[in-house]
């Protein structure tokens, strides 16, 4: 018989592995992809900051995309860019590198233009990691940041909207 100190340290085993493993976003659609020109793809990993990002970013842009699909990163691999007109990948910096299902993917995109990428980290102008994209980079912080984040980053996303040669009104 295992000995309750035995039993307790295998339980708070369990609890730390439990709260250290990484929730998945599960896919969301909004829209419909049929005859519709401005698609959008998010790509996020799990956290309230990157959750209020993207929630201010999905009502933000509602209005100017009739189709938006929201994924984890780690599915990626699964989506093309190809059938996007605009990319938005939010993901956090682990000891100090870029997630490597985000480097894999962004190393094998056919258009660099059409991503607006945002890394967490605890320090911010952590990305030398992503060259030749719109990248940003911030501490995950408060919800004012998170909104102002959207905003900054929907501007962006509302340009790639635009036809080639468009006068941006923003």
């Amino acid at each position: 018989m295992k000995s309750p100190k035995h039993v307790l340290t295998g339980i708070c085993i369990l609890f730390l592995f439990i709260g250290c493993t990484a929730k998945t976003i599960k896919t969301v659609d909004v829209g419909n992809p049929e005859n519709c020109k401005n698609k959008l793809l998010i790509a996020v990993q799990e956290s309230r900051f990157k959750n209020a990002i993207v929630e201010k970013m999905t009502s933000d842009l509602r209005p100017d995309c009739c189709f938006l699909r929201r994924i984890d990163v780690a599915d990626l691999e699964s989506e093309s860019d190809k059938n996007y007109e605009a990319v938005v990948i939010i993901n956090k910096m682990k000891w100090m590198k870029i997630n490597d299902t985000v480097k894999d993917y962004l190393s094998s995109v056919s258009d660099k233009a059409k991503f607006v990428v945002l890394t967490t980290t605890g320090k911010k102008g952590r990305i030398a990691e992503i060259t030749g994209f719109d990248a940003l980079s911030s501490a995950s912080t408060s919800r004012e940041k998170a909104d102002q984040l959207a905003v900054a980053m929907s501007a962006k996303v509302r340009r790639l909207f635009q036809p080639p040669g468009a006068v941006d009104s923003n």
